[in-house]
């Protein structure tokens, strides 16, 4: 399975994240139902929008960010309304429902903080009670600890069409809104490889070091905002005007 990394530079304070785009089927097929950047992007199928958040006791998101991603995707995305839930799962929560059902066995990553390809997707359809039906779609915003067995230095990562993971202790605070909002591009279609403006070092990532799809960030300069080639691609794609 091909997934989005979104990486930590231990080294030199930076993030990173390689992202391929358009998702593969096999990438797709990890959500409930198959997802596509048009469906976040417009409301001729979906009307309204539902951040299914689910965080582990350790883990939990810091509410000022993301009331900024709700900020960014109200601004672009054409969507009625957008709602939030948050669902809290401890360590022992996961050891009492592996006992009594092995459905819940691929969430033992989450005491263990090991993620095998996969998990993650099963994770969250055994612990999400929300999921994409009739008019509202739902993004699945998980924060755990652990690392990406594939990936052991990710920050983040999109692992469904409908869904991304931030491995919460590993961030600095001031890092979150960057992160929630390079993630979320990705889902809408953010970099799209044959446009002009991608990065050739860096497939699926902006050229624009100050745009928030740039491969990196660093202390010294947090990316919260699409740059204007950027824009563009969402304004082609069916994304709401801002100006």
């Amino acid at each position: 399975m091909h997934r989005w990394p979104l990486i930590l530079i231990v080294l030199i304070g930076l993030f990173s994240c390689s992202s391929p785009h358009p998702l593969p089927p096999t990438l797709s097929a990890c959500s409930i139902k198959k997802i596509s950047p048009i469906d976040f992007l417009s409301n001729k199928i979906y009307k309204k929008l539902e951040l299914d958040i689910i965080y582990e006791t350790s883990c939990k998101p810091d509410p000022e960010a993301i009331a900024f991603l709700c900020s960014q995707i109200q601004r672009y995305c054409k969507k009625e309304s957008i709602k939030i839930s948050q669902t809290e799962i401890s360590i022992a929560d996961i050891v009492s429902r592996t006992v009594t059902d092995q459905k819940y066995f691929s969430s033992l990553p989450l005491i263990f903080g090991i993620w095998q390809p996969g998990h993650l997707a099963v994770f969250t359809q055994n612990f999400s009670q929300k999921f994409t039906r009739d008019e509202t779609l739902v993004l699945h915003i998980i924060y755990v600890p652990g690392i990406a067995l594939d990936q052991p230095i990710a920050i983040g990562e999109a692992f469904a069409s409908d869904s991304f993971v931030i491995f919460r202790p590993r961030i600095q605070a001031k890092w979150e809104r960057s992160i929630l909002l390079h993630e979320f591009g990705h889902l809408v279609g953010l970099t799209d490889n044959h446009s002009t403006h991608s990065d050739k070092d860096h497939s699926f990532h902006c050229s624009n070091k100050n745009c928030v799809m740039f491969w990196c960030v660093g202390d010294e300069q947090l990316q919260e905002q699409f740059d204007e080639d950027c824009l563009q691609d969402l304004y082609t794609a069916g994304a709401k005007k801002f100006y």
